[in-house]
């Protein structure tokens, strides 16, 4: 039997060619982890946002099982001055039968924060990712709580209680930034309003919504 013989040349492939096949794969893969990071940057936020709904609920179940609103008026009563005296965790301590767990409070998106095993031991600013407006009232306008990484006259909120007004410049610092732009004007956070509502607002629009909260905004950061 005479052996088959091939007209077809056996090719190794060119530089050119196999240059092109590593940019292709490299692109793809650039894609793929372009996708998957989009993907994992929007679970935290709508984890964010479901723990601000958890929140506004239980303070609602807060208030209609103990007081009415407002939370806290001044300094001048029991929790005004343990929050102002020893932590804005003595407000979320107060609410912890209606929190159920501390996991709501740290937003998955801040890297400072730490999930407490339980609202007793150990329990503290380190453990809260949101500030809470003490005075806000049951209003479709006013704001109940929101992301902490507040800045107010270009300058950071530190832990404490901090009145902000009509002519504050309020926005967000960089880094909890929920939106993809990482200009000032352009970085997103999340807040809770009285009624149980939620809004994804950016640092240009900040204002606007403070500005139209009808309630002094006395707000208690971690």
């Amino acid at each position: 039997m005479k052996p088959r013989r091939s007209n077809q040349r056996n090719q190794a492939l060119t530089l050119v060619e196999v240059a092109v096949i590593i940019t292709i794969v490299v692109f793809l893969g650039a894609c793929y982890l372009s996708v998957l990071s989009a993907a994992h940057k929007g679970t935290k936020e709508i984890n964010c946002l479901n723990n601000l709904h958890e929140i506004g609920v239980a303070h609602q179940q807060w208030v209609n099982d103990n007081n009415p609103f407002p939370l806290l008026s001044s300094t001048d009563n029991r929790l005004g001055r343990s929050a102002h005296h020893d932590g804005a965790y003595v407000l979320w301590q107060a609410m912890s039968n209606q929190l159920n767990t501390p996991k709501i409070l740290v937003c998955p998106a801040d890297r400072k924060r730490t999930v407490a095993t339980n609202f007793t031991s150990g329990f503290g600013n380190a453990n809260i990712s949101y500030f809470l407006n003490a005075v806000a009232k049951n209003d479709l306008q006013t704001i109940l709580d929101g992301d902490a990484n507040l800045i107010v006259d270009g300058v950071p909120v530190q832990s404490g209680i901090f009145n902000v007004w009509t002519n504050n410049r309020v926005g967000w610092t960089k880094e909890r930034n929920h939106g993809m732009g990482q200009a000032w004007g352009n970085c997103v956070g999340n807040i809770g309003m009285a009624d149980g509502s939620l809004q994804e607002v950016t640092s240009n629009t900040l204002n606007s919504v403070f500005a139209a909260s009808p309630a002094t905004n006395r707000l208690v950061f971690p």
